[in-house]
């Protein structure tokens, strides 16, 4: 559940202070939003998520709805709106340095979606206020708040925090919000999560656990654009889950899917089979369990 928006990418010869002008090197429409990222790679890898969010008229005229559908994503359970369909800008310079503009559209009315019973749910960032009623309903819950951090109410995510099991943020996420809530990872992980997951971009990730962290390495990559890489993580983390593998390999799974994500402009450009997650793994860090 969260956020479907085209995406408008620009790659910039750098990112302009205030007042000032950058040359646009190249400009791309392509599909996005943070669920429907999530969604995508999940399933590419073979499973058949279903997507909940909220749309506008035009999704199902484009060709957005088509993509998800011969992939395999189930949108029987998206909300259709009279606003459009959100939209994102992105700007991105060649060291991988990115500003983002979201027009947030028909996603304003996620919470007008039917609540499904599930029995794993990923909650990325989108409307989330409405998010707690549908957290209640699922065996076990992943949540990404992503970017809401910086600008959403953080009650609203402190208030989904009892519902979750696997809690999703990136250093400077992770930093921001404990500050804004007076909280550190022993206070995130006494409010619910069992597993608070700490991107650390090309250094990795740190598994938290009230008995302790670990650390996993990043695949390597090479970077072309960073756009969907947290969305991309996340899923192969949750193929992970799925698959009924260890933390460890869930994680290290997540950060394979990553490098396939910013090995290309856009999103959802370079999506991995099953088949290449796994062979890819066996490059980086030796055979699947």
């Amino acid at each position: 559940m969260g956020s479907v928006a085209m995406d408008t990418l620009a790659l910039v010869e750098r990112l302009p202070a205030r007042n000032e002008v950058a040359l646009v090197r190249e400009v791309r429409e392509d599909y996005g939003g943070t669920a429907g990222n999530v969604a995508a790679n999940l399933a590419s890898l073979g499973l058949k998520p279903r997507l909940l969010g909220s749309v506008g008229r035009d999704f199902a005229r484009g060709d957005y709805a088509q993509h998800l559908r011969r992939l395999g994503v189930h949108l029987d359970n998206l909300h259709h709106s009279a606003h459009p369909t959100g939209r994102a800008f992105l700007f991105t310079d060649p060291h991988g340095a990115q500003q983002i503009y979201y027009s947030p559209g028909a996603n304003l009315e996620m919470g007008s979606c039917e609540p499904l019973a599930a029995g794993i749910a990923h909650f990325s960032s989108g409307e989330i206020r409405a998010y707690p009623a549908f957290m209640a309903r699922c065996e076990t819950v992943s949540f990404d708040p992503g970017q809401e951090v910086f600008h959403r109410d953080p009650e609203h995510i402190r208030a989904c925090l009892e519902h979750v099991d696997y809690l999703f943020l990136n250093e400077h996420e992770l930093r921001f919000l404990g500050r804004a809530l007076s909280m550190g990872v022993p206070e995130f992980l006494r409010a619910g999560p069992r597993v608070l997951v700490e991107s650390r971009g090309e250094k990795g990730q740190v598994l938290h656990q009230p008995d302790g962290k670990l650390a996993c390495p990043a695949a390597k990559a090479r970077l072309v654009d960073p756009s969907g890489a947290g969305d991309a993580h996340r899923a192969g983390f949750l193929y992970g889950l799925a698959r009924g593998l260890k933390l460890e390999a869930c994680a290290r799974l997540g950060s394979v899917c990553a490098a396939f994500a910013i090995e290309s402009v856009g999103a959802q450009s370079n999506l991995p089979t099953e088949a290449a997650l796994r062979e890819r793994y066996k490059r980086e860090f030796g055979a699947l369990p």
